[in-house]
C-alpha cells in the first residue's frame, strides 16, 4: 500500500534538539507540517511513477541570549514532483525535485523584528521498501545544493492502520552543526 499509488493527505508534528553554545534556555526546534501528493498517470508507465507533491511546513523556536528573549519563525511551501523507478517493484529508488518559497521571522525584545524570504530549488533521493503488506520504510535524503552540510537525512516507517489510514512516525538528522537528531510523528488518509 504505497503512499505514491494514490492521492494522499498527511499531516506530522516536527521536533529538533538544538546546540548552539552562545544561547541559554533554548527551546527545541518545534513545528508541523502538511502535505498533499497525487500520481501524476499520464506520466507514468511501468518503469516509472511520478507523483505531484505540495508541502506546508512551519517551524519555530525560542530562547535567550543573555537577557534577552527571543523567537525564530519559519514557514515553508514546497511543490514539485517525485519520481519513482521500478513502481511495481517491493523496493522503490526515488527522485525529488520542485522548488521551495521560505519566509523567516526573528524577534527580540528590545529589537526591531528581522524578516527574510528565500526561493530555492529543492531536490531529494530516497529508496521506499515494502516490509509487508501493511508496512514501508523510507530514507530521504534532502540535499542543499549550496553547502552540503546543510543539507538533511530522514527515516520513515509507515504503517497502514485500514485500507485508507496510515501512521508514519522516523527520525530527522540535519547535517547542521547547530541541530540534534530529532523525530517526527504523524498520520494521513489516502483516497480511492
Amino acid at each position: 500500500m504505497a503512499c505514491w499509488a494514490r492521492p494522499t493527505f498527511a499531516a506530522r508534528t516536527l521536533y529538533n534538539g538544538v546546540d548552539d553554545d552562545g544561547a541559554t534556555s533554548f527551546g527545541a526546534f518545534e513545528g508541523w507540517d502538511v502535505e498533499f501528493n497525487t500520481p501524476i498517470p499520464w506520466i507514468s508507465s511501468d518503469f516509472l511513477a511520478t507523483d505531484f507533491i505540495a508541502e506546508i511546513e512551519h517551524r519555530q523556536v525560542s530562547g535567550r541570549f543573555g537577557t534577552t528573549a527571543f523567537t525564530s519563525k519559519g514557514e515553508f511551501l514546497a511543490i514539485g514532483v517525485r519520481l519513482f523507478a521500478m513502481p511495481q517493484s517491493r523496493i522503490r529508488p526515488y527522485v525529488s525535485l520542485g522548488a521551495s518559497f521560505q519566509e523567516f521571522r526573528f524577534e527580540a525584545t528590545g529589537q526591531p523584528s528581522l524578516e527574510e524570504n528565500e526561493e530555492e530549488f529543492v531536490i531529494s533521493v530516497g529508496v521506499e521498501a515494502d516490509l509487508a503488506s501493511n508496512a514501508s520504510i523510507r530514507g530521504d535524503f534532502e540535499i542543499d545544493r549550496d553547502d552540503i552540510d546543510e543539507s538533511t537525512f530522514e527515516g520513515t516507517i509507515v504503517l497502514w492502520l485500514g485500507e485508507n489510514v496510515f501512521f508514519r512516525g522516523g527520525g530527522v538528522i540535519p547535517l547542521i552543526d547547530d541541530f540534534d537528531p530529532g523525530v517526527t510523528i504523524g498520520g494521513g488518509i489516502a483516497f480511492r
